[in-house]
């Protein structure tokens, strides 16, 4: 008697196994988001997360966003982000809704998410790159930042294309944080101009030309335009200033924002790089604008960790070693900090 074995295609092979990386990841980023990292930084350096504490004492003071603000017209809901507020409000008069336990699923929410985005293309191996300051600061620290990331995060992870649901969770994540919109707008470009997308027929060198000069342009907005455009809209922050980050920390991140223009065929074959192209050029241009850039690295960190061990090709260790190196020093900067 012949037994007939069934054979599997290739591409399911492939989903499958991506698949189960990307349920692994994401349980393994649920697992570590329980590290009591808050606890942690106050014991060794015996202050608190900087926007941890004012979410903490907004939410017990009950001095939350929607006792002073009105939203009287659309754009004022996306520049006074309602729904952080709306989130912040309950969470402050709910007896059964302990702030805590929000911040805990806003943090395995996003830490679930960065993993899982990683996994997709990368071993699972490579999360462990995510255990870094500028991670562990957003997920911990800039909640509201962080929360709206996570939405954008599982967009991508999940491959959602239709625009009845891409656009309402865009809608939701610009809600929470203003800045989504630059982190949206940077997942479109990537998604159009990859080999499947809308503008696949356009010159690998005009490609990277448009995702360098998205950077570029978002740089100067942010930067020496910030002040008028926040006041054209009238957003809160229109006085807030932000300390820039020097150049030495900065200069990895130069280094693999050229790298990967340089190596722009290898570079235009994966959605992460193009992404990480586009925001990379922001930060490029604030090292001579002077505005902060730590926030835009820590945003799309799976994706600088993926183009960091994939640019170069078999030369990659001219990259990926000094990446090991860097973040060492990162460590050794935060820690550093920390203690003084």
């Amino acid at each position: 008697m012949a037994f007939v074995t069934k054979q599997v295609a290739p591409t399911t092979l492939r989903i499958r196994n991506e698949n189960f990386k990307i349920v692994a990841a994401a349980i393994i980023g649920i697992l570590a988001s329980f590290i009591p990292w808050p606890d942690i930084i106050q014991e060794v350096s015996g202050s608190p997360m900087w926007d941890r504490s004012v979410y903490i004492s907004k939410i017990v003071s009950g001095n939350t966003l929607l006792s002073y603000f009105h939203y009287d017209n659309i754009i004022s809901f996306f520049t006074f982000e309602f729904l952080w507020a709306w989130l912040m409000d309950v969470t402050s008069r709910s007896p059964y809704l302990n702030y805590e336990v929000v911040f805990q699923i806003i943090s395995s929410l996003t830490l679930s998410g960065f993993a899982a985005a990683l996994a997709r293309r990368k071993n699972l191996i490579y999360i462990i790159f995510l255990i870094n300051p500028l991670v562990i600061d957003l997920v911990y620290s800039q909640l509201r930042l962080s929360l709206a990331l996570s939405i954008l995060a599982w967009l991508v992870i999940l491959r959602v294309r239709a625009w009845y649901i891409f656009l309402p969770m865009a809608a939701i994540a610009t809600m929470i944080h203003t800045a989504a919109i630059i982190f949206i707008a940077a997942h479109i470009l990537a998604s159009w101009t990859g080999p499947d997308g809308r503008k696949k027929s356009w010159s690998a060198n005009k490609t990277m030309s448009i995702l360098v000069l998205f950077g570029f342009s978002v740089g100067v907005l942010v930067g020496p335009l910030r002040e008028q455009i926040l006041s054209a809209v009238g957003d809160r922050r229109v006085e807030y200033q932000d300390a820039s980050s020097s150049i030495l920390y900065l200069s990895y991140w130069i280094v693999l924002f050229i790298s990967l223009v340089a190596d722009h065929r290898r570079t235009l074959k994966h959605y992460e790089s193009r992404y990480a192209v586009a925001i990379l050029g922001i930060v490029f241009i604030n090292v001579f604008t002077g505005f902060y850039s730590l926030r835009f690295l820590a945003a799309i960190f799976p994706f600088l960790i993926f183009s960091s061990f994939t640019v170069f090709g078999k030369y990659n260790f001219l990259i990926s070693i000094p990446f090991v190196y860097y973040v060492a020093f990162q460590w050794y900067y935060y820690i550093v900090n920390l203690i003084s």
